[in-house]
Protein backbone atom coordinates (compact mmCIF):
# COMPACT_ATOMS: atom_id res chain seq x y z
CA UNK A 1 0.00 0.00 0.00
CA UNK A 2 2.45 2.34 0.72
CA UNK A 3 4.32 1.96 -2.18
CA UNK A 4 1.10 2.38 -4.17
CA UNK A 5 0.66 5.81 -2.21
CA UNK A 6 4.34 6.60 -3.44
CA UNK A 7 3.34 6.08 -7.08
CA UNK A 8 0.77 7.94 -7.11
CA UNK A 9 2.14 11.04 -6.04
CA UNK A 10 5.29 10.77 -8.29
CA UNK A 11 2.92 10.57 -11.37
CA UNK A 12 0.84 12.99 -9.65
CA UNK A 13 3.93 15.18 -9.62
CA UNK A 14 5.27 14.64 -12.82
CA UNK A 15 2.39 14.21 -14.69
CA UNK A 16 3.04 17.74 -16.38
CA UNK A 17 6.15 16.61 -17.81
CA UNK A 18 5.16 13.58 -18.98
CA UNK A 19 2.23 14.91 -20.89
CA UNK A 20 4.74 17.09 -22.64
CA UNK A 21 7.21 14.31 -23.24
CA UNK A 22 4.30 12.40 -25.11
CA UNK A 23 4.13 16.25 -27.00
CA UNK A 24 7.43 16.10 -27.82
CA UNK A 25 7.69 12.22 -29.05
CA UNK A 26 4.53 12.70 -31.47
CA UNK A 27 6.97 15.67 -32.73
CA UNK A 28 9.33 13.73 -33.41
CA UNK A 29 7.80 10.81 -35.19
CA UNK A 30 5.85 13.40 -37.21
CA UNK A 31 9.22 15.27 -38.42
CA UNK A 32 12.39 14.09 -40.74
CA UNK A 33 13.92 17.18 -40.19
CA UNK A 34 17.63 16.12 -38.30
CA UNK A 35 17.42 19.58 -36.25
CA UNK A 36 14.11 19.55 -35.10
CA UNK A 37 14.43 15.85 -34.71
CA UNK A 38 17.87 16.83 -32.28
CA UNK A 39 15.81 20.08 -30.70
CA UNK A 40 13.45 17.40 -29.65
CA UNK A 41 15.16 15.06 -28.36
CA UNK A 42 17.46 17.66 -25.77
CA UNK A 43 13.74 18.44 -24.55
CA UNK A 44 12.74 14.97 -23.77
CA UNK A 45 16.35 14.36 -22.34
CA UNK A 46 15.57 17.59 -20.22
CA UNK A 47 12.19 16.60 -18.42
CA UNK A 48 13.24 13.08 -18.14
CA UNK A 49 15.81 14.18 -15.72
CA UNK A 50 13.26 16.08 -13.88
CA UNK A 51 10.86 13.25 -13.53
CA UNK A 52 13.93 10.86 -12.07
CA UNK A 53 15.15 13.57 -9.49
CA UNK A 54 11.89 14.70 -9.12
CA UNK A 55 10.75 10.94 -8.15
CA UNK A 56 13.80 10.78 -6.02
CA UNK A 57 13.09 13.79 -4.05
CA UNK A 58 9.28 12.45 -3.14
CA UNK A 59 10.57 8.95 -1.95
CA UNK A 60 13.51 11.15 0.21
CA UNK A 61 11.24 13.81 1.46
CA UNK A 62 8.17 11.22 2.58
CA UNK A 63 10.56 9.73 4.82
CA UNK A 64 11.51 13.26 7.03
CA UNK A 65 10.66 16.81 7.47
CA UNK A 66 14.34 17.99 7.13
CA UNK A 67 16.51 16.20 4.81
CA UNK A 68 20.33 16.96 4.04
CA UNK A 69 20.78 19.64 1.04
CA UNK A 70 22.87 17.09 -0.89
CA UNK A 71 19.98 15.55 -2.09
CA UNK A 72 18.55 19.03 -3.51
CA UNK A 73 22.17 19.63 -4.85
CA UNK A 74 22.01 16.11 -6.70
CA UNK A 75 18.88 17.39 -7.91
CA UNK A 76 19.93 20.65 -9.42
CA UNK A 77 23.11 19.55 -10.70
CA UNK A 78 21.97 16.52 -12.54
CA UNK A 79 19.24 18.88 -14.35
CA UNK A 80 21.90 21.33 -15.06
CA UNK A 81 24.20 18.94 -16.30
CA UNK A 82 21.01 17.53 -18.30
CA UNK A 83 20.79 21.14 -19.82
CA UNK A 84 24.42 21.23 -20.26
CA UNK A 85 24.45 18.42 -22.35
CA UNK A 86 21.68 19.87 -24.62
CA UNK A 87 24.15 23.12 -25.34
CA UNK A 88 22.35 25.56 -23.36
CA UNK A 89 25.16 26.69 -20.72
CA UNK A 90 23.65 26.47 -16.80
CA UNK A 91 25.35 27.12 -13.70
CA UNK A 92 24.27 26.10 -10.02
CA UNK A 93 24.38 27.34 -6.51
CA UNK A 94 23.08 26.76 -2.98
CA UNK A 95 23.67 27.52 0.34
CA UNK A 96 25.88 24.95 1.80
CA UNK A 97 24.09 24.19 4.82
CA UNK A 98 23.56 20.94 6.54
CA UNK A 99 19.97 20.65 6.33
CA UNK A 100 16.72 22.01 4.40
CA UNK A 101 12.98 21.51 5.03
CA UNK A 102 11.76 18.98 2.66
CA UNK A 103 8.95 21.24 1.70
CA UNK A 104 11.26 24.05 0.93
CA UNK A 105 13.56 21.26 -1.12
CA UNK A 106 10.60 20.10 -3.05
CA UNK A 107 9.45 23.77 -3.56
CA UNK A 108 12.77 25.16 -4.70
CA UNK A 109 13.60 22.12 -7.44
CA UNK A 110 9.85 22.67 -8.58
CA UNK A 111 10.11 26.46 -9.21
CA UNK A 112 13.75 25.52 -11.20
CA UNK A 113 11.83 23.12 -13.26
CA UNK A 114 8.84 25.84 -13.97
CA UNK A 115 11.58 28.29 -15.01
CA UNK A 116 13.57 26.11 -17.54
CA UNK A 117 10.02 24.72 -18.52
CA UNK A 118 8.48 28.13 -19.50
CA UNK A 119 11.49 29.24 -21.11
CA UNK A 120 12.91 25.73 -22.51
CA UNK A 121 12.06 26.79 -26.22
CA UNK A 122 14.30 29.98 -26.15
CA UNK A 123 16.33 28.96 -23.46
CA UNK A 124 20.14 29.99 -23.71
CA UNK A 125 21.93 30.41 -20.56
CA UNK A 126 20.56 29.88 -16.64
CA UNK A 127 22.56 30.53 -13.56
CA UNK A 128 20.36 29.43 -10.46
CA UNK A 129 20.80 30.14 -6.63
CA UNK A 130 19.32 28.33 -4.40
CA UNK A 131 19.92 30.12 -0.55
CA UNK A 132 19.05 30.18 2.60
CA UNK A 133 18.01 33.43 4.71
CA UNK A 134 17.19 35.01 7.96
CA UNK A 135 13.58 34.61 6.79
CA UNK A 136 13.73 30.41 5.25
CA UNK A 137 15.10 29.05 1.80
CA UNK A 138 14.69 31.07 -1.24
CA UNK A 139 15.63 31.20 -5.13
CA UNK A 140 17.23 33.76 -7.32
CA UNK A 141 17.66 32.93 -11.10
CA UNK A 142 18.82 34.50 -13.86
CA UNK A 143 17.68 33.81 -17.50
CA UNK A 144 18.44 34.77 -20.99
CA UNK A 145 16.24 33.38 -23.30
CA UNK A 146 14.31 34.73 -26.62
CA UNK A 147 10.78 33.07 -26.26
CA UNK A 148 10.24 35.25 -22.71
CA UNK A 149 6.94 33.99 -20.22
CA UNK A 150 4.80 36.60 -19.09
CA UNK A 151 4.67 34.72 -15.41
CA UNK A 152 5.14 31.30 -14.18
CA UNK A 153 1.42 29.27 -14.09
CA UNK A 154 1.15 27.24 -10.87
CA UNK A 155 3.65 30.23 -8.43
CA UNK A 156 2.23 33.19 -8.12
CA UNK A 157 5.00 34.03 -5.40
CA UNK A 158 7.88 34.04 -8.36
CA UNK A 159 8.91 37.61 -8.82
CA UNK A 160 9.67 37.78 -12.55
CA UNK A 161 11.35 41.50 -13.39
CA UNK A 162 13.25 42.30 -16.82
CA UNK A 163 15.61 44.02 -17.72
CA UNK A 164 16.91 46.59 -20.77
CA UNK A 165 19.37 43.67 -22.37
CA UNK A 166 16.27 41.30 -21.91
CA UNK A 167 17.79 38.97 -19.49
CA UNK A 168 14.86 37.75 -17.28
CA UNK A 169 15.47 37.86 -13.52
CA UNK A 170 13.09 35.22 -11.04
CA UNK A 171 13.21 35.55 -7.51
CA UNK A 172 11.20 33.48 -4.73
CA UNK A 173 11.34 33.96 -0.75
CA UNK A 174 9.34 33.82 1.90
CA UNK A 175 7.75 36.27 3.76
CA UNK A 176 8.68 37.16 6.76
CA UNK A 177 8.25 33.99 9.40
CA UNK A 178 7.11 32.03 6.16
CA UNK A 179 8.65 28.87 4.14
CA UNK A 180 9.11 28.63 0.43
Amino acid sequence: MYFELIYDKIETVTARQLARIQEYLIALRATDDVDTARRLLKHIVILGTYIKRRSNLVFVCDKAEDIDTTELRLSLFESAESLRLSDIRCAVQITDTAKIPSASAVAIYDAFEAIIEATLLGLQEILFCAEHTAQGWGLRCSVQCTDAPAALPGLPQMQLERDEDGLLYFTMFPAEGGSL
